[in-house]
């Protein structure tokens, strides 16, 4: 029923145009959604699909709750960060499984990818200052999930005085 954009890169967006055929409601960044809307109603001349009629698309700022009771998920706008403009994380509090793309890069059996530093200590950071805690967190480009030990490794890392005071230079 719903189709959670994390940002508007072509590999995170891959695919939306078949999702709003189906009609599943197309959630992504207020920042990200005009790039979603020309993605679901620009010709398609290689493939000459014809757009998807009707597609919705939910822009988010701040939070979003999908459901209720134990089973409610959120979608959690991350803001500026040194990727992107905007960033959504798709978050499960019931067993903190967070699922996120581009933000944090680890691999179960190789541990941290090579130049993406800056990127995880922004990440840690952020998530320590919004109060969230992942048991697990997928990242979409990763094998496996990193853990607690993994995040606070990263957070080893970020000097005290300068933690969360990194500046975002989005690309």
């Amino acid at each position: 029923t719903h189709a959670v954009i994390s940002h508007h890169h072509g590999d995170h967006m891959g695919g939306i145009r078949a999702f709003g055929a189906e009609g599943a409601e197309i959630i992504i960044s207020s920042r990200d959604a005009g790039a979603a809307r020309a993605a679901l109603t620009r010709p398609h001349t290689i493939l000459g699909d014809s757009p998807p009629a009707n597609a919705i698309v939910r822009p988010v700022d701040g939070r979003l709750r999908l459901g209720s009771g134990p089973n409610a998920v959120e979608v959690i706008d991350v803001g500026p960060n040194p990727h992107t403009e905007a960033n959504l994380v798709f978050w499960v509090p019931g067993p903190r499984v967070m699922i996120q793309g581009d933000l944090f890069y680890f691999t179960a059996n190789t541990g941290f990818h090579a130049g993406r530093d800056r990127m995880n200590r922004f990440f840690a950071a952020w998530l320590r200052e919004h109060g969230l805690s992942p048991r697990l967190l997928y990242g979409v480009h990763n094998q496996g999930a990193a853990g607690p030990a993994a995040l606070a490794k990263v957070e080893l890392f970020i000097p005290r005085a300068t933690r969360g005071s990194e500046k975002p230079t989005p690309r």
